[in-house]
């Protein structure tokens, strides 16, 4: 069993970010006031006009967006509250975002099976709990290019007063007809403690052919998922789009 230690680093971090909690996060499309941001400087958004109710139903708290070297990552905290799928477009020169193409499912998320007898007594163990978080990269026609899926399932031992993972996947799809290919899949992190299991999954691809000048272009995804001891779960994800052509691309997630 691994010490909270990282998962206090990991909030202390999103705190300094100005995310309380755990989202996700993408390049932000192309906008006239971008070249002007600093690096490393957090620029925080809001709801566009009419855009706070599907933001609230996506489970959105917070977004905000940082300019780092060739690109820019938005980071959006948010809690996994129902299946959902939904597209974040972040307008920098007023500050503000809009939840696009928004499809909220009906029905409950985090139960996945009966105890796990096979393991642990059944008088020690809560119901299996599971959660998926399928990030893919999109460009500005809406064609899909790179994905990163993470999944974990986990448990709360009374026993031991810990909850564990049962299991966890990280799985990364391209789509090389639009010569999309991965370069990287694999897990980056993983602690439990009494009342959470923390996994961390990370997926680089590229494209050597994006842009007319054929000079390569990244998109790289972190997708982790926090599972409570109660059941609820969170997620964060987070993509940094840089190289050629990279302000075209934006993010796409699912969760269920």
């Amino acid at each position: 069993m691994v010490d909270d230690s990282r998962t206090q680093n990991r909030r202390q971090y999103l705190k300094t970010l100005g995310a309380v909690g755990c989202g996700l996060a993408g390049v932000v499309p192309a906008a006239s006031s971008a070249s002007a941001l600093p690096n490393d400087e957090l620029v925080e958004a809001t709801p566009a006009s009419g855009h706070a109710k599907r933001a609230r139903a996506a489970g959105i708290d917070a977004v905000t967006v940082t300019k780092r070297d060739g690109g820019y990552e938005q980071t959006v905290s948010a809690s996994a509250v129902g299946p959902v799928e939904y597209d974040l477009r972040v307008d920098l020169e007023n500050a503000t975002y809009e939840v696009v193409d928004l499809t909220a499912g009906v029905g409950e998320l985090n139960v996945a099976t009966e105890p796990n007898t096979a393991t642990v007594s059944p008088d020690g163990t809560s119901q299996n709990y599971d959660l998926s978080v399928q990030y893919t990269t999109h460009n500005q026609y809406e064609y899909k290019l790179c994905r990163t899926t993470h999944w974990l399932e986990w448990y709360y031992h009374s026993n031991y007063d810990a909850t564990i993972m049962n299991d966890r996947t990280v799985t990364p799809r391209t789509w090389s007809a639009r010569n999309w290919y991965t370069e990287e899949s694999k897990f980056t992190d993983l602690s439990e403690s009494s009342s959470e299991c923390f996994s961390e999954a990370f997926g680089k691809h590229y494209n050597d052919k994006y842009g007319g000048d054929h000079k390569r272009t990244y998109s790289e995804h972190t997708v982790q998922i926090t599972g409570h001891s109660n059941g609820t779960s969170d997620y964060n994800t987070s993509a940094y789009h840089y190289g050629e052509g990279s302000s075209y691309l934006h993010t796409n997630t699912v969760v269920n």
